[in-house]
């Protein structure tokens, strides 16, 4: 099965939430093509006249298991899911503390039994559709009812969604909580592309093939050869800054020598791991 092509442009815990740790890969990766750290080789290939697309061209030794975000395991996964799909919110960079992503921020009730979060304005697909707090309470209830075991521990005491507009998401929890603030790390993903495998089953969900993805983070997996490598392309209608490059070229290698190799006669500007 194939989903609908996008469209290609230039703190501590409380019990009963699990916080995750991803690679660090994921951080260095999202820097670099952002522009907020220097990047560290000769540098992304020049645009010409004939090719105005600036490309960063990326060795690494791990190929994609899964593009589907509902299957990631291995530290390429996280990573290529990470460059495609925002999260509600997402973690500071100096102290992990919950900062604004799609959402600007989540406030309690007196009790901390509901949260009235609060999502940017003009947020888009990377394909142009809008991205509203339904595609938020659409990807928690996945999770939630497809028993994804990669963040069904983000939802204790049985919570609910409401979405009264387009900008507001209510979660509403039995108990008290603190999860929508941790934040959840769970990728938002478009309802339009994933409800009709919604109720499948497990098996069924992570057989989806997602090439071309439809996301909404600054960079979307147009192109994915087994084997080979994959290329990730600049999102046109992401909300943050715009990445200082307009296309990530990932090559794969049978080991480090090869990529070292490769990265010394100038066949790629960054190698991953080293």
């Amino acid at each position: 099965m194939r989903l609908e092509a996008a469209t290609r442009h230039r703190s501590a815990a409380p019990k009963g939430v699990m916080r995750v740790r991803r690679p660090a890969v994921i951080a260095a990766v999202v820097a670099a093509v952002t522009g907020s750290i220097a990047i560290p080789f000769a540098g992304a290939q020049t645009p010409t006249p004939e090719a105005e697309d600036l490309v960063l061209r990326v060795g690494v030794v791990s190929d994609l298991n899964t593009d589907n975000p509902w299957a990631v395991e291995a530290g390429s996964d996280w990573s290529a899911v990470t460059i495609q799909y925002d999260m509600m919110l997402k973690f500071a960079s100096e102290d992990l503390s919950p900062a604004p992503s799609l959402a600007t921020g989540c406030e309690p009730n007196e009790d901390s039994t509901q949260w009235t979060c609060t999502l940017r304005e003009g947020l888009l697909w990377s394909d142009g559709s809008p991205l509203t707090s339904r595609d938020i309470a659409f990807t928690y209830r996945f999770v939630i009812d497809n028993k994804i075991p990669q963040y069904k521990s983000y939802f204790p005491f049985d919570p609910t969604f409401e979405t009264p507009d387009d900008r507001t998401l209510i979660w509403t929890a039995e108990k008290p909580t603190f999860a929508p603030d941790m934040p959840p790390w769970v990728y938002i993903v478009p309802e339009k592309v994933w409800a009709p495998y919604d109720g499948q089953g497990l098996r069924a969900i992570r057989a989806v093939e997602n090439t071309p993805s439809i996301g909404s983070g600054p960079f979307t997996l147009t192109d994915w050869k087994p084997g080979q490598g994959w290329t990730m392309e600049r999102n046109p209608n992401f909300w943050g800054d715009e990445p200082e490059v307009d296309r990530l070229e990932f090559r794969l290698y049978s080991n480090q020598e090869a990529m070292i190799t490769a990265l010394r006669n100038g066949e790629i500007d960054f190698a991953d791991g080293l």
